[in-house]
């Protein structure tokens, strides 16, 4: 059995996940902080590297085949509420698959050390890295800027293409794990 976990701060990514969710017919559990992130909060844990209070989804051992987790990427890593995630159920991840929609204000090849930092977090590499950019919704001449990206809001058709999207890509991945 498989199952999707997913933090969300504004709730773009929990939405990618519960429409990700439906569409593979999968669980799907939320991560939730026991104190909201602001800017200010998030900036302070990346200078000093905390680790947020979550309140942990309770994942039965029959679910973990293989999690598809999903969550925002901040300043380049992964958001700190996952990341609290992965440190409580290190050793206990087997196989997994992490998806962002994220900014992506620094072009298709930003966020490049995921991969390698999910692996130091999990002890497992991922079988696959799914970085999506809401900058890649907008026009890109001229480059959107920080603000644009930050400012735009995903539309319905958008949520549409990345979800069908990103369930062919998954349903694939787990072919191939099968073969």
């Amino acid at each position: 059995m498989n199952c999707i976990i997913s933090y969300s701060r504004t709730g773009t990514n929990e939405r990618l996940a519960t429409e990700i969710a439906t569409g593979l017919s999968l669980n799907h559990y939320q991560i939730q902080e026991v104190n909201a992130s602001t800017y200010f909060r998030i900036t302070i844990d990346l200078v000093f590297n905390r680790m947020p209070k979550i309140i942990t989804p309770d994942i039965p051992d029959h679910k973990r085949d293989l999690l598809i987790l999903i969550s925002p990427v901040w300043f380049g890593k992964i958001a700190f509420p996952m990341r609290s995630f992965l440190k409580q159920q290190k050793g206990k991840i087997n196989q997994y698959i992490f998806i962002s929609l994220s900014g992506g204000g620094d072009g298709p090849d930003s966020n490049p050390k995921l991969s390698s930092d999910l692996t130091k977090r999990t002890e497992k590499e991922p079988l696959a890295v799914i970085n999506k950019h809401i900058a890649d919704f907008l026009p890109q001449d001229p480059k959107p800027t920080p603000k644009e990206i930050e400012n735009y809001a995903i539309t319905e058709r958008d949520y549409e293409i990345v979800t069908k999207e990103l369930t062919n890509k998954i349903k694939q991945i787990i072919a191939d794990k099968l073969n």
